[in-house]
């Protein structure tokens, strides 16, 4: 009886660390299975990396920061995150450019963000936009982080030149890309848009959009 109490009481010992061992291992394998792709905010999360700052001016300052992870460097205006930053994955060639814009006091968007994996650019992961100049219009492009299978609700372009009041178009749809020509007014010098999309998800709308500023020459 003592020799079976023994076994017993070994094999439960080894049940154990068998379970555990398999408990760390699943968890190491999705552990790995998160990149910055697919994890903007954490990213993009100045709390999650050691920082160095130098002082530009009142108001501007250059920051430069990494983690065990990734390298982070942009410019903060009055400790907002502004303009272009980028985020470097060590010991690869994946990488985000994300652009900040203030859209009220104190108040910073994350407007634009671009994801190269292994130098190649991830259209599905990525928000962005794209303009060209000819022929008397001006050409957008406007890249959505959206798969070709959502179900897209509504999706518009508003925009005026020079201040003025703004004209609502709706962009024509190729799987995640939107497209829209503008004629261009005489005298113009500046356009100004706002671009927005409304999807389908389970707790209801979610809203996706960029802001444009672009000049005319």
């Amino acid at each position: 009886m003592i020799i079976k109490t023994k076994k017993l009481r070994c094999t439960r010992y080894f049940n154990l660390i068998f379970f555990l061992l398999l408990l760390i291992c699943c968890e190491k394998k999705e552990i790995r299975k998160k990149t910055f792709s697919e994890n903007l905010s954490s990213a993009l999360n100045l709390k999650n990396y050691k920082i160095d700052t130098v002082k530009i001016n009142d108001s501007i300052t250059q920051l430069k920061g990494q983690n065990a992870q990734f390298k982070i460097s942009g410019k903060l205006l009055n400790g907002k995150q502004i303009g272009w930053w980028t985020i470097n994955e060590k010991n690869t060639d994946s990488r985000i450019n994300a652009q900040y814009i203030m859209i009220a006091k104190n108040k910073n968007f994350l407007n634009q963000y671009i994801v190269y994996a292994n130098n190649r650019l991830l259209k599905l992961g990525s928000k962005f936009y794209l303009t060209k100049l000819s022929d008397g219009k001006i050409s957008y492009i406007f890249n959505m982080p959206t798969k070709p299978a959502t179900k897209i609700v509504m999706n518009n372009f508003y925009y005026g030149f020079d201040l003025k009041s703004k004209i609502p178009v709706h962009p024509r749809r190729e799987n995640n890309a939107y497209y829209i020509d503008v004629k261009i007014p005489p005298n113009a010098k500046r356009i100004k848009g706002y671009f927005v999309q409304a999807e389908k998800v389970p707790s209801g709308y979610a809203l996706n959009s960029i802001y444009t500023v672009d000049s005319i020459k």
